[in-house]
């Protein structure tokens, strides 16, 4: 009988030895240890059974048989299973007034069995010539949990194994200390960090993971993790090593890499990283491989992290990409979900990023950046907006924080076309962001539209303001050439017309008071191809119309323009001149009032041209 002061019950202890055999019985009402170990000699099996029970409750067991190898005894075949419950040990640590085990686990349910060879350390020290190795299996089901703070901002970790696990262990005399050569873990895990949701489903390959100063270890991850609301999927390759620096390696690689969470969609890619952690510090290089890029097309990143200040620093290199119909910008792209798509030309870019991370829940997390980009010959479209040939030398400073993100010097681009209805060719723009002065400044704008030129210079727009007031002028534009565009086959028409067009831009829309235009001398002419075939009407005054715009030669037109942030142009018109065929050349003065609805009018004009017609263009 056994007495133990943390207990109130005595224990009966029995132990019984007979040639090859060993039994312990230990126990009370509650508790209950039970081992036997039976060996007949040297040369036979030896047989490890132990069970550890607390109020009916098995704790662990162990169940454990090696026969070693003749003549030389320098490994044993190994074979075994058994179960632990961690909570239910250290519970019954704490009945014995016992501190539990010192073990980074709040608890543990595990099934195990193992099956191989180990060297035997004592007799094999000289004769073995290689490592031997036994397979630890974990069985389906089993749990492990993390206790909170086990890591630096962690919460309790919960670790389910979805499926039948298994470990390689290798030994022996060659082999630096144990260590596992091969494994496949199924995990099942959930937790937090912070205030984030932690979670993974996965299956973990291992290969040669050995502890110790010399550390490495090639693991295979692949399904799914999240650290909430950002995911990550695919299979990621990672080997981790350890330099005599006791800086960490890792290099990653990817296959079929998945990101969720964000709030703009990324192009599919693959990384093939080197990652160095030293201290707080984390440097890294990587291509960025875009999985739906023609040939090789791919972006270099090399950044660094400052775990303890939480901030980023990010080169990233964009190598010149090219667009084409069949290849555009939206095709590499898992879910495209933007009005916009490039469809010719090139570009190549640069980015220099910084990131801090937010300060407080409150506060949001600082991003700049700097950006250089070469744009070449680049055609697409913006919602209903047709542009090609665009080119650019662009540079800025981005930051997220301010009204206005771009800051940028003086930049000059140029579009060979852009329909936007009214077709405009050779546009030229001279511009500036200002983010300092939350202004966008155009220095001077050019573009060819109906045979003439739309121009306008020293233009600010101010994010702050209610109202922006811009003056655009127009020369030199065909009357002929509009209503060719539109197809209006009643009336003919010469001449151009040149004017300004005070523009006022507000949240509500862009509003025109005040305009003007005129006819560009010598004039031209009217000529309403309908009055001819329709002949008399029986309206005098109709006829009379009819005929003095059969061949109308104007030699002055002027007209005020108004425009409403509805989109309605009215347009105030005066003309003065003759028809030589009508009433002997006698001079006729015309008053007329015209409105269209504007959006509706470039509208029906879009809707006859087609971007790959509108493309080709620039190659005819």
């Amino acid at each position: 009988e056994l007495r133990i002061p943390q207990r109130s019950e005595a224990l009966t202890l029995q132990l019984q030895r007979a040639a090859g055999d060993l039994s312990l019985n230990v126990g009370s009402a509650a508790l209950g240890f039970t081992a036997r170990f039976t060996q007949a000699d040297a040369a036979s099996t030896a047989m490890l059974q132990a069970t550890l029970t607390n109020a009916a409750t098995t704790v662990g067991s162990v169940d454990l048989s090696l026969q070693p190898t003749a003549p030389t005894y320098a490994t044993y075949a190994v074979e075994g299973s058994g179960s632990l419950d961690i909570a239910d040990l250290n519970a019954l640590l704490g009945e014995l007034q016992q501190a539990p085990l010192p073990l980074p686990l709040q608890s543990a349910a595990l099934e195990w069995d193992l099956a191989g060879t180990v060297a035997n350390e004592i007799r094999g020290a000289v004769r073995a010539e290689a490592a031997q190795s036994f397979v630890l299996g974990i069985a389906r089901g089993s749990t492990l949990t993390l206790p909170a703070g086990f890591a630096e901002g962690m919460g309790e970790l919960a670790l389910d194994f979805s499926d039948r696990s298994e470990l390689t262990i290798t030994t022996g005399t060659l082999a630096p200390g144990p260590f596992i050569s091969a494994g496949r873990v199924p995990l099942h895990v959930v937790g937090s960090s912070g205030e984030q949701v932690l979670s993974a489903d996965a299956v973990l390959t291992l290969a040669e993971c050995q502890a110790g100063a010399s550390l490495r270890c090639n693991i295979n991850f692949d399904g799914s993790a999240g650290l909430s609301p950002y995911t990550v999927a695919g299979k990621i390759d990672i080997a981790i090593s350890r330099a005599a620096s006791a800086a960490f390696e890792y290099q990653v690689r990817t296959q079929g890499l998945a990101l969720g969470g964000l709030e703009t969609a990324l192009p599919p890619f693959d990384i093939d990283a080197r990652i160095v952690h030293a201290g707080d510090a984390l440097a890294f290089s990587t291509p960025l491989l875009l999985r739906d890029a023609p040939a090789d097309a791919g972006l270099a990143l090399d950044g660094t992290y400052d775990l303890a200040a939480r901030r980023a620093e990010l080169r990233a290199i964009v190598p010149l990409l090219e667009f084409t119909e069949a290849q555009p910008l939206s095709a590499w792209f898992s879910d495209w979900q933007y009005p916009f798509d490039l469809l010719s030309g090139s570009i190549a870019a640069q980015l220099d990023l910084q990131w801090q991370a937010a300060a407080s829940l409150e506060a949001a997390a600082v991003l700049t950046a700097r950006l250089s980009s070469d744009i070449n010959e680049v055609g697409g479209f913006y919602a209903e907006i047709f542009f090609r040939g665009a080119s650019a030398q662009l540079q800025g400073d981005i930051d997220t924080a301010s009204q206005l993100p771009l800051d940028t010097p003086p930049l000059a681009l140029t579009v060979a076309g852009i329909d936007v209805g009214l077709p405009m060719e050779n546009l030229k723009l001279d511009l500036q962001f200002d983010s300092a002065a939350q202004q966008v400044h155009i220095a001077s704008f050019s573009t060819e539209l109906l045979d003439g030129t739309v121009t306008g210079s020293d233009i600010s727009y101010d994010l702050n303001a209610e109202r922006n007031e811009v003056v655009v002028y127009f020369s030199g534009l065909q009357i002929e050439r509009m209503l060719d565009l539109i197809e209006y086959k009643g009336v003919a028409a010469t001449g151009a017309i040149s004017g300004a067009v005070p523009l006022t831009i507000t949240p509500n829309g862009v509003e025109v008071a005040e305009g003007t235009l005129s006819a560009d001398a010598p004039g031209g002419s009217i000529r309403y191809l309908a009055a001819a075939a329709t002949g008399a009407t029986g309206n005098p005054g109709v006829d009379m119309m009819n005929q003095a715009l059969g061949n109308y030669q104007f030699e002055s037109l002027t007209s005020s323009i108004e425009y409403t942030p509805e989109g309605e142009l009215l347009l105030g018109m005066k003309l003065q001149g003759h028809n030589p065929d009508f009433q002997n050349g006698q001079r006729i003065n015309l008053n007329l009032n015209l409105s269209d609805d504007v959006p509706a009018l470039l509208e029906s004009l879009r809707a006859a041209r087609q971007i790959e017609d509108f493309l080709a263009e620039k190659y005819q």
